[in-house]
């Protein structure tokens, strides 16, 4: 049997942890370093963290990711505002173990492969936020819906070189109903 895995996923919005419900109407939980000392006292497995502000401005807050990298006792993904290899590199180099990237690798497939043959696969995650239209599962991305399939999508990313792949139900996100059941069996 497989060990269930806890692993939190928080947004990032003016060095504030925020939770938002269906990518909307963000509201403070907490400050960073605090949050990751209580993740390290409960043993969490992972954590990602996704910089929302960086994601819109594509300024990465390099200083918040050195912070948060010494706090961190778990395997830590960075995400938000990546679009070169360098962003990646530096960010490793802080102390995180896996990047995140989502509007970048939707609009440049080749940057995966790029990334997955510089850094390792391993460390290369594909994020993919999902939103329902008319009964069909579209890719969502900045506001818009896709007309692509996030399956379609996330075999692509697999053959570019994504190691893992985050999937986000915005019809969900926030909502504390639990897991998208439906979307999990695409």
């Amino acid at each position: 049997m497989l060990k269930t895995r806890i692993i939190p996923c928080v947004l990032l919005k003016n060095s504030q942890l925020v939770k938002s419900i269906e990518f909307k109407d963000f509201r403070t939980i907490g400050h960073l370093t605090s949050t990751m000392r209580i993740y390290n006292a409960r043993n969490v497995d992972e954590l990602i963290i996704l910089d929302i502000d960086a994601s819109k401005s594509g300024e990465i807050d390099f200083e918040s990711i050195e912070d948060l990298a010494k706090e961190c006792f778990m395997p830590l993904t960075i995400g938000g505002g990546i679009k070169t290899l360098e962003d990646i590199q530096k960010i490793l180099n802080l102390g995180a173990d896996k990047i995140s990237i989502n509007s970048k690798a939707l609009e440049d497939m080749d940057f995966i492969s790029k990334a997955a043959n510089r850094f390792g696969s391993q460390c290369i995650v594909c994020s993919i936020d999902v939103k329902r239209k008319g009964g069909q599962f579209c890719v969502y991305d900045r506001g818009n819906l896709l007309e692509k399939s996030p399956l379609e999508l996330a075999l692509e990313y697999e053959k570019k070189g994504a190691g893992e792949l985050l999937l986000t139900s915005v019809d969900f996100e926030g909502r504390a109903k639990g897991y998208d059941l439906e979307l999990l069996k695409i």
